[in-house]
């Protein structure tokens, strides 16, 4: 697949280090030679200085027989004017990215005039984020995938003691719900499970499941302890703006605290039911006598990594557990997680998992032209540093393996391979050692490695 990347910064950094994968022909295109050159040498891909929207640069980059552009410019009109000068010569699909709060609210406008295939808004995207979140108090990495019908979340086995020592098989009993466990993160290492696999105070692991499930599994584990119905933002940032909308459209209400009196002001002339605080973020008087009292869950979005973990540490002092803690630089996360510091949250991560999803999208489209029609699409998330790929298939009825109990013998996949859902009659089942699968099921499929699967036969381990 060919990918041109208009702009260099260190959004372009994060997206080339998820998608270059040996596969993708990638070129940067950008004005800024220093930042251009060091991707140039880290990656080893094509990278060339100039103007990402000059129409004989693209021509002469193959912009006609390009499959996706993806413009990350810190500038809206700069990523505009490429994507529509990309899609005017041809590139097949355009993603832009559009930063400012107003313009984006016209985010259907800009794709039916100028072509966009899809807006990538980072601020907008972080926001939502922490809303699903904030639905769950507290509980991090949530992802959804097939149209939200299923959920992904990450849990902290030490948060969980229940969970220390048991085998993913009686996880199943401990959470009392249809939910399946499909990664385990232990020490860095990532491992998919099987059954037999035994949990230990240190792992971190992902499970999924559908929202309601998901729902009656952390309510019996204890993790939703109340409904978020007061939420306070420190500092009013982009994110902030796009936060304070989505909460307010939930009845939740809200309150900020921002140093800054011109964007105390800023908020209220946009959101006038938005209680603003003119005080310091980190104000530990003013925090415990009139925030902790009230407040279901505090979320830190100032511009200062420190400031938003100090603003972390006062609320966890104060008995406050629903915590979400922005941090811009993403590579100190891991350690943070090491110190027990949780529900943290990046726009790089958030965006990245956009642009994969993407190009999954083209990819299905390809593999449908040219390959099996078993194959319904295919997907890409990024969880913990590491690429997950998403497999669906149909069931046919030559189906080899169908009627095959999962526990089976017979039933062998090839190793970190997971089916995590299958949809039968419109209902989503989550298996374990009892399913099998029928023809006409749809079924989904996880892992870490680079299997190019393109029929539901070539995840099973043939010897």
């Amino acid at each position: 697949m060919k990918i041109i990347i208009s702009g260099a910064n260190k959004l372009t950094d994060e997206i080339i280090k998820n998608i270059d994968d040996g596969i993708n022909e990638i070129t940067v295109i950008s004005g800024d030679k220093k930042v251009l050159d060091e991707i140039s040498e880290k990656y080893k891909i094509r990278a060339v200085f100039g103007n990402s929207a000059d129409t004989e640069l693209l021509t002469k980059e193959g912009i006609s027989y390009t499959d996706l552009v993806v413009c990350v410019y810190q500038s809206d009109e700069k990523n505009i004017l490429t994507s529509l000068v990309a899609k005017q010569l041809g590139a097949r699909r355009v993603i832009c990215r559009i930063d400012d709060f107003l313009v984006s609210k016209s985010n259907n406008f800009y794709q039916k005039v100028f072509g966009i295939d899809f807006v990538l808004n980072p601020d907008k995207n972080v926001a939502e984020e922490i809303f699903k979140r904030l639905t769950f108090s507290g509980i991090s990495g949530i992802d959804t995938f097939l149209d939200e019908k299923i959920y992904m979340c990450e849990l902290n086995v030490n948060d969980t003691p229940v969970l220390n020592n048991i085998t993913i098989r009686d996880c199943r009993k401990v959470f009392n719900a249809n939910v399946l466990v499909y990664m385990v993160n232990r020490d860095g290492n990532i491992f998919i499970p099987q059954g037999d696999f035994v949990l230990c105070s240190t792992d971190k692991i992902g499970i999924i499941s559908s929202y309601e499930e998901m729902v009656k599994c952390f309510t019996n584990i204890k993790k939703i302890k109340k409904e978020v119905k007061n939420v306070t933002i420190i500092g009013a940032s982009r994110i902030a703006n796009f936060l304070i909308g989505l909460l307010n459209n939930s009845g939740i209400k809200i309150r900020l605290i921002e140093s800054d009196k011109e964007k105390c002001r800023e908020i209220l002339h946009h959101f006038d039911y938005v209680d603003v605080i003119n005080t310091s973020e980190t104000d530990i008087e003013f925090f415990g006598e009139n925030i902790a009292k009230d407040t279901d869950a505090v979320v830190a979005l100032t511009s200062k990594d420190e400031t938003n973990l100090a603003v972390y540490l006062l609320a966890k002092t104060r008995g406050i557990d629903n915590i979400v803690t922005y941090i811009s630089k993403e590579d100190f996360m891991p350690l943070l997680y090491e110190a027990n510091i949780t529900n943290l949250i990046s726009d790089s991560s958030v965006v990245v998992n956009q642009v994969l999803g993407q190009i999954s999208a083209l990819e299905s489209i390809y593999d449908k032209d040219n390959m099996s029609d078993k194959l319904l699409t295919k997907s890409h998330y990024k969880i913990d540093n590491l690429r997950i790929r998403s497999f669906e298939f149909a069931v046919s009825k030559k189906f080899k393996y169908k009627n095959i109990l999962f526990s089976s013998k017979e039933f062998s996949l090839k190793p970190n391979v997971l089916i995590v859902s299958i949809v039968r009659d419109g209902k989503s089942i989550f298996p374990d050692g009892n399913t099998s699968l029928q023809p006409d099921d749809k079924v989904t499929v996880l892992t870490y490695e680079k299997y190019g699967f393109k029929k539901i036969e070539d995840i099973f381990d043939q010897i």
